[in-house]
């Protein structure tokens, strides 16, 4: 993990507060022969590199040293005491050569924050303007190849930047924090202006002080360690994880199945959802089955089945053979396991399932609307295929937090950031896909399912297309909160309590049943 830069912005897009955290890059240093094969200008009064790429010297960087003399602004560089020659007239002496120059990567100016903190407060205003969503707050985050920029705005229109790397976690907490500290130690002197420049010493000191605590919050993928003055000393990844040893069974075609649903009926079965479930999750279950998985239930074309593992609860073989939708798995229930819970469910609808068309997989804490998926599928203007579609990812930080259940140990993988995936609360898979996926299966154990199965296996099959339907796939917002539309989200977050899950469910149900064509832009 790194944090960059701190930035305050006022209401009218001016700079009134920075913090460069900003590791400076490794000094290079190289022999030149005349004439030099690269071309300097003086930019910002630097001496600039403008054309020409060499030994790790890019376009941008600055000189900082001559013969181990140190160039000063203007390019002008001290060759005894009181005595300075310029730069660019000692390079066109031939008699000069041969020379060292030594090269860095230049840090921001002041100037070129202010530019840059007015331009991102115009294009935050753009895209408030832009955003299809009523109400829009602007820009909330930015993702490069090689950073992500993450605002906060408060209330009154002021904006708190932080600039990362693609490693870090989510900075709320941080941007929070020095609101916190801003409202305490700037507004509340007396002498401090609105929107004027922050020169508070105290506001300094418990930024600086709070800075250190504030980064190890900020990331599951390791933290910062910072000097008293807020200088970076090292950059610190957790590579173990100690939840890793609860499962250790590698994937094998020959796991056994307890307990088996009723096959799927060839000539009728296009879509078949599974849902990987707790075995002791009755009650759950049951409230799926009275809820949303009731409309699938009517339709002849859908198949339904939960995924469970041990133990054998005493009710488990009763509710099985009640619904005919139980598959029993040979592994012990748990979070580390649901891989395995993925890939029995796979290989049984590969075996079972002939015709089938899509694949769905769905956690047990949100729902899915029949209907809307289905308008979904009718309006597309092209057949899917070989297609994930789901709240698709890129750029995702691989956690090495050693007590969180997505920690990834490096031998099991060791880049740091995972290929696109779609998150695993919703996936579809037109079966195109399933024999390939199928096929590349590992052997080696890989806890993370939606990674391992839209993601790595998924991107090994020729001309796969991944696509993010982000509004239509939301486990956050519960599904009541959405108004009563045919084109709505096709995924929405459930209730944890399964008795206002059903009463919420079926109050939403008669709600629609008299507004089926209800518009809001706020669904797209």
């Amino acid at each position: 993990m790194a944090i960059f830069y701190i930035f305050i912005i006022n209401r009218a897009g001016s700079l009134i507060f920075d913090c460069d955290y900003c590791p400076r890059g490794v000094d290079i240093e190289i022999s030149f022969n005349y004439p030099i094969d690269i071309k300097l200008q003086l930019i910002d009064s630097r001496p600039t590199v403008a054309f020409g790429e060499r030994n790790g010297v890019n376009v941008g960087y600055i000189v900082t040293e001559v013969n181990g003399r140190p160039v000063a602004s203007g390019g002008r560089v001290e060759s005894a005491p009181g005595m300075f020659f310029n730069l660019f007239d000692y390079l066109s002496d031939p008699n000069n050569f041969p020379l060292m120059m030594k090269f860095s990567k230049p840090s921001l100016t002041a100037n070129e924050k202010i530019i840059l903190s007015s331009m991102f407060h115009s294009f935050h205003a753009i895209g408030a303007q832009l955003s299809p969503c009523l109400g829009s707050g602007g820009i909330c985050q930015l993702i490069t190849d090689t950073f992500r920029l993450q605002c906060f705005q408060s209330y009154t229109g002021l904006k708190f930047l932080a600039i990362c790397d693609l490693c870090t976690g989510d900075l709320e907490p941080l941007l929070h924090r020095l609101y916190e500290l801003y409202s305490d130690y700037a507004l509340k002197n007396p002498f401090y202006s609105l929107d004027m420049p922050i020169r508070c010493e105290l506001f300094d000191q418990a930024s600086i002080a709070n800075f250190s605590y504030l980064t190890r919050l900020s990331s599951q993928c390791g933290y910062l360690v910072l000097n008293d003055d807020g200088a970076i000393l090292a950059s610190i990844f957790y590579d173990s994880c100690l939840l890793e040893k609860e499962s250790s069974m590698n994937f094998t075609n020959n796991m056994k199945n307890i307990i088996l649903p009723e096959p799927c009926q060839a000539s009728m079965h296009e879509f078949v959802v599974f849902v990987p479930v707790r075995v002791w999750d009755v009650d759950v279950r049951d409230a799926i089955r009275r809820t949303w998985m009731q409309n699938l239930n009517t339709d002849i074309r859908f198949k339904m089945f939960f995924v469970l593992a041990l133990p054998v609860i005493d009710s488990i073989h009763a509710e099985a053979k009640l619904h005919n939708d139980v598959l029993l798995i040979d592994v012990v229930d748990s979070y580390f396991n649901i891989s395995h819970k993925v890939h029995q469910a796979l290989q049984w609808i590969d075996q079972n399932c002939p015709k089938v068309k899509y694949i769905i997989r769905v956690d047990p804490d949100v729902v899915l609307f029949k209907d809307r998926l289905m308008v979904y599928l009718e309006e597309r203007w092209s057949p899917l295929i070989r297609t994930v579609v789901g709240y698709c990812r890129r750029l995702n930080c691989v956690v090495r937090m050693s007590t969180s259940k997505w920690c990834m140990p490096r031998h099991y993988f060791s880049p740091n950031i995972y290929p696109p995936f779609c998150a695993g609360y919703t996936y579809i898979l037109t079966a195109d896909l399933l024999k390939p996926i199928l096929s590349h299966w590992p052997s080696s154990y890989f806890h993370l399912d939606d990674v391992l199965v839209t993601g790595l296996l998924a991107s090994k099959v020729t001309n796969m297309r991944m696509i993010s339907e982000e509004f239509l796939f939301d486990s956050e917002k519960p599904f009541d909160d959405f108004p009563c539309h045919r084109r709505g989200p096709i995924v929405a977050a459930s209730y944890p309590d399964v008795e206002q899950l059903i009463f919420r469910w079926f109050a939403y149900q008669n709600r629609c049943a008299h507004k089926p064509n209800t518009f809001s832009l706020s669904i797209f």
